[in-house]
């Protein structure tokens, strides 16, 4: 698990987050897919922390590449994944 800084100095420890929403996936024939991506490098995760807010992290399984992470003022009441 990891811990992120956000906007207002909070920080998002994952191993403590309320809930957790991994990208959906599909299997094309050769790749695990992400549905919210459409890519089978990018991937989506969304965390709600005990305060209520919502982190949106964007991250790539391939080692040297940066992750992007940002408060998701939007995410009530829906999730990363397609069809939750």
């Amino acid at each position: 698990m990891a811990r992120y800084r956000m906007e207002d100095g909070c920080v998002l420890d994952t191993a403590n987050a309320t809930a957790e929403w991994e990208e959906d996936t599909y299997f094309d024939g050769h790749n695990r897919i992400g549905v919210a991506t459409g890519s089978q490098w990018n991937h989506e995760t969304l965390y709600r922390s005990r305060k209520g807010r919502y982190l949106h992290r964007a991250h790539r399984p391939v080692a040297g590449q940066r992750e992007l992470c940002r408060v998701d003022r939007q995410a009530r009441g829906r999730s990363v994944a397609a069809g939750q």
